[in-house]
């Protein structure tokens, strides 16, 4: 089984935006910890995280040095230059062990798919950063490193120094694309394939349609009975797709249908992956 040791950037509140005062660096990066691990999960990779609790703080050696016995170490960050707003460097780039030649090629294609999903300016970069000893320069690289496991990354989702790279994180949809992006090419580097083998576009569909649902399982439940409980714009879909059998209700007439379901399955309908 691949391990992997996932690495949430920074502890409590850290790193507020100063493009856009609602994002901090340490928020996004917890998210978007628990979202990839939840991705990665379902090709069959074991996950681990640096820490349990988002309020503690742990040297950054030491986290890194967690990554003994794992095939990858992932830092997590988005990065920053100088303190005010600067709207004219938005690139992400992922930062890899300098000896890791076998890891440039996914740094790259990380990086890459990153700077297309953000639709940021400049293009994606991988880059590597030593001390004069000789060493990793980055501390979390530098545990990794010392403990031996064999592909370590930082990963800095653009600039939460720029405004568009802020707001974009923010959300916590645009975070869960990047976690099926980003879970899907470290699973490939690996040679699994997982159970969706989807394209592109069908995984952005899906994964759009899958926030959807997310969302709709938040409101209160209600359960819908008969054909006309049901709202206008749910009304001849519902009736069609349980006239066709897609759903049954209690052999009477009555469809028992909760919203949260309703509301999927007229979704579903409307772009085209079940036919009324």
């Amino acid at each position: 089984m691949i391990k992997i040791m996932l690495d949430a950037g920074h502890y409590g509140k850290y790193n507020q935006s100063s493009a856009f005062s609602a994002y901090f660096e340490s928020d996004m990066s917890w998210k978007l910890s628990g979202f990839l691990a939840s991705e990665l999960e379902k090709y069959g990779i074991e996950v681990s995280f640096t820490r349990d609790d988002k309020e503690k703080d742990l040297e950054v050696f030491y986290r890194g040095a967690m990554a003994k016995g794992c095939d990858m170490f992932i830092s997590l960050h988005s990065n920053a230059v100088g303190s005010s707003v600067n709207d004219e460097i938005d690139h992400p780039v992922v930062f890899r062990l300098y000896r890791d030649n076998e890891g440039e090629k996914l740094a790259q294609k990380l990086s890459d798919k990153i700077a297309e999903l953000m639709g940021t300016v400049q293009r994606g970069k991988t880059a590597t950063k030593i001390q004069k000893n000789g060493t990793e320069y980055y501390g979390v690289l530098r545990g990794a490193d010392s403990v031996k496991c064999p592909h370590a990354f930082i990963i800095e989702h653009s600039f939460h120094t720029a405004t568009k790279p802020s707001i974009w994180l923010y959300d916590e949809n645009n975070l869960r694309t990047l976690a099926v992006n980003e879970a899907r090419i470290i699973a490939e580097f690996f040679g699994i394939q997982g159970e969706n083998n989807m394209t592109d576009e069908e995984r952005k569909r899906f994964s759009e349609l899958e926030n959807k649902v997310n969302e709709l399982e938040k409101s209160k439940e209600r359960v819908y009975r008969y054909y006309s409980e049901l709202p206008d714009y749910a009304r001849d879909i519902i009736t069609s797709l349980h006239k066709n059998g897609v759903f049954k209700g209690n052999g009477q007439g009555d469809m028992n249908l909760p919203e949260s379901l309703m509301r999927m399955l007229v979704i579903l309908a409307s772009n085209g992956i079940l036919k009324p």
